[in-house]
């Protein structure tokens, strides 16, 4: 998960505040997530990658 978020953001130029912004999540913890210092939950990383999934293909 951390891949497809760290490819749609080098690849696509897309911020980490625009994905947290339309997922309404917080920033901080998607920073924290993207750099492998936190973990989401099941549910969340669901909604994560349908997300990334929609951008990417």
């Amino acid at each position: 998960m951390r891949d497809k978020l760290r490819k749609l953001i080098d690849e696509y130029g897309v911020r980490v505040k625009f994905i947290a912004t339309k997922l309404k999540w917080d920033y901080p913890t998607m920073i924290k997530f993207k750099n492998g210092q936190d973990n989401y939950s099941k549910r969340r990383l669901e909604q994560l990658n349908k997300f990334l999934d929609s951008y990417i293909n």
